[in-house]
């Protein structure tokens, strides 16, 4: 008998029972698959977030400008301007003073820009004090040479006045021994000559005459030009003739005695002086009058 497939209510029930089936875990899994399903969405959302925000580039903040040391900038200054002066010759030693203040100053730049937690920059101040420091060192150089100088040129002063004073206590001995020669020199040692003569012997040749007439005792006859009382020694000069009107100098020690001799005589008088020859010039020393 064929089957009436109205009548076969399995197949529908069946379906009807798998729809239910599906209905029910279907709505069960519909609330948890939908809440998976918006979860999983939003976690792939804050993934691509995430992803948005590692590649988008970021800004970078700009670093603040440091400020300019004013005072590092006054050192600079003074250093630029004492470096040239240093170079000067001669005045480069008073570029020390510049030198030292900009010195101090750039020292307290540096100071300032080190305790301003990098507001200040501490470029200029460093650059100012390494100026000023070299033109205190070429100053100091400067002053080193001239101190230096100076006491080379103090010690041949003094060797100077030493060799003079040396040369001073010679030449009074040499007088001395001189005085002594010519008050014991016998009459017939003596070598007698007119002050022209004697003057222009030495004005015509020096030399041969020095070595004629020195550390003889001489009497020179002549008309009295000068009386000096003066000095370390007294002195008549008698007229030795000549284009240039030179003079035979004699020197006499200080004595009471001599000069009360001396201060009798007038000038255009005519004398005869005896004394000793030392040469080199025409000058007597140790002299005394013979004739008055």
């Amino acid at each position: 008998m064929p089957r009436d497939y109205d009548d076969d209510d399995r197949p529908r029930n069946r379906r009807y029972r798998d729809d239910d089936q599906d209905d029910r875990p279907r709505s069960r899994r519909s609330s948890r698959d939908d809440s998976e399903d918006e979860d999983r969405p939003r976690r792939k959302r804050r993934r691509h977030l995430e992803d948005d925000y590692d590649d988008r580039p970021r800004r970078r903040k700009r670093p603040k400008q440091k400020q300019q040391s004013v005072l590092g900038m006054i050192a600079l200054v003074i250093g630029i301007v004492s470096v040239f002066l240093a170079f000067v010759p001669c005045l480069g030693v008073f570029a020390i003073l510049p030198g030292l203040a900009g010195l101090i100053i750039g020292f307290i730049g540096l100071l300032v820009a080190h305790k301003s937690d990098g507001r200040q920059g501490s470029g200029l101040p460093i650059a100012g004090t390494a100026v000023c420091a070299l033109a205190v060192i070429v100053a100091a150089g400067w002053l080193i040479f001239f101190k230096n100088w100076s006491n080379e040129v103090k010690k041949d002063m003094a060797e100077a006045r030493a060799e003079m004073a040396r040369d001073e206590e010679q030449r009074k001995a040499e007088v001395a021994r001189a005085a002594s020669e010519v008050k014991a020199a016998q009459p017939d040692s003596v070598i007698r000559v007119g002050a022209p003569q004697f003057y222009l012997a030495f004005e015509n040749d020096d030399e041969r005459t020095t070595k004629f007439y020195r550390n003889k005792i001489i009497e020179v006859t002549g008309v009295i030009q000068e009386v000096s009382l003066r000095g370390e020694v007294y002195t008549v000069s008698l007229q030795g003739g000549g284009a240039d009107g030179g003079t035979v100098d004699c020197h006499f020690l200080k004595d009471a005695e001599i000069r009360a001799q001396l201060t009798q005589l007038t000038v255009g008088r005519t004398v005869t002086i005896r004394g000793k020859c030392i040469g080199g010039i025409s000058d007597l020393e140790g002299c005394m009058l013979t004739i008055k």
